[in-house]
């Protein structure tokens, strides 16, 4: 009677432990299976930002190689820097000619004066060369784009990735970049006055970028201003690159979402800022707009400042 009854207690004892274990091993299931949800979930975000950061990345920097091709901004700068030494020269020649030979004084202001047309000139063509690259720009970044758009949805298993249209493009320069123009080397007199003025970046030889570099009075109502540029040091050209929001100076914004704005660009744009953004959606209808940023420097330039030509 005793066996019997201790057999039927132990078979209640068993049931009651099998029935209590069903429901914790259930649980630990179900949370290891969420687990497994939530860490493939986050390595799809994972590939799926690495996968569109690569895309912007690629049609920032082929803008960028773009930007300064065949040296263009480089020779601009060269262009503005010589044509300033020319105007400085043919008003030092004619304030001695008018002083010490009056009868060729009408040489000397003829010379004079084609040296200021001419300034006058450089800067239309880099204003003119301005507005070609912000046009090149809003062409070339948003033809990729929609290329790219074209394409169609991207699928990742559980997610799938729809690019939109909503494209952002801002030129500015490098921050804590000089231009590649450098101070004259036989006009000592220049030289001193552009020191005393606080043209030169820094401790260097070269020009700060983006500002009117005015010459001393009459001529100071002529513009010279040298665009941001790595300038060419012995044998070494910069390369386009990707850099930081910290080094990106942004000045204007030429492609906004869903719209072109086309501004009137001052100065020549030597970094670009592309923001891409791409729906990402998973089951349950669960939906996000993933924004990339991109920010890309041109090329330095390809003349040395020790080139005389």
């Amino acid at each position: 009677m005793t066996e019997r009854h201790n057999s039927s207690l132990n078979q209640r004892v068993r049931r009651t432990c099998s029935g209590g274990v069903l429901p914790l091993i259930m649980l630990v299931a179900t949370i290891i299976a969420a687990l497994i949800l939530v860490a493939i979930g986050t390595s799809l975000l994972m590939l799926s930002n690495a996968k569109l950061n690569s895309t912007t990345e690629n049609i920032g920097l082929q803008a960028a190689v773009q930007l300064n091709k065949g040296d263009r901004i480089g020779e601009m700068n060269a262009m503005i820097e010589r044509s300033r030494e020319a105007v400085f020269t043919s008003r030092r020649a004619y304030d001695d000619i008018a002083k010490q030979a009056p009868h060729v004084e009408p040489l000397a202001r003829l010379l004079l004066d084609d040296a200021r047309v001419g300034a006058t000139r450089v800067e239309e063509e880099r204003q003119l060369l301005s507005g070609m690259l912000g046009k090149e720009l809003e062409i070339s970044i948003t033809s990729k784009v929609k290329e790219t758009n074209d394409r169609g949805p991207m699928n990742l298993m559980l997610l799938t990735l729809t690019p939109t249209e909503n494209t952002i493009v801002e030129v500015g320069s490098l921050r804590d970049m000089p231009s590649n123009a450098t101070a004259p080397v036989a006009l000592e007199q220049l030289k001193e006055f552009d020191r005393s003025a606080g043209y030169f970046y820094q401790k260097t030889d070269f020009y700060r970028p983006e500002i009117s570099v005015k010459l001393p009075a009459p001529d100071n109502d002529l513009n010279f201003v040298f665009a941001s540029l790595h300038p060419r040091i012995k044998d070494t050209i910069a390369s386009a690159r990707l850099i930081t929001p910290d080094d990106f100076d942004g000045r204007t914004v030429i492609v906004a979402p869903g719209r072109l704005i086309r501004p009137r660009l001052h100065n020549l744009p030597t970094a670009i800022r592309v923001v891409t953004k791409t729906n990402v959606s998973a089951p349950l209808n669960l939906r996000e707009d993933m924004a990339i940023t991109t920010i890309v420097s041109a090329t330095g330039s390809e003349k040395s400042d020790n080139d005389s030509d």
